[in-house]
């Protein structure tokens, strides 16, 4: 568990929700994020990671959601987001 505890964030289904942006942080870091359903429905939907080397943006990285996941900014990247589109309701877990 984070220092902080655990953070919580709604996704809605079918909507792109932001999880994580951040700028002008040079220190790498990743980030364990676990996506519950409150219904109990099977994880699905798909992620959007974008960074910045600088200011030149790198091509966007998408794959397919999983219960559990990490995600890595790396410490070169200026700007970094991770966005989100399930399609369940979900809550993400950030740790």
């Amino acid at each position: 568990m984070g220092i902080f505890g655990i953070k919580k964030i709604v996704c809605p289904k079918n909507e792109w929700t932001t999880i994580i942006s951040n700028h002008f942080v040079q220190m790498p870091v990743s980030w364990r994020i676990k996506f519950v359903s409150e219904s109990g429905e099977k994880i699905d939907g798909t992620y959007s990671e974008k960074r910045f080397m600088w200011i030149f943006p790198q091509t966007p990285v998408e794959g397919k959601l999983q219960a559990e996941m990490t995600f890595d900014r790396y410490w070169i990247n200026t700007f970094y987001s991770l966005k989100v589109c399930p399609t369940v309701d979900l809550t993400a877990e950030i740790d």
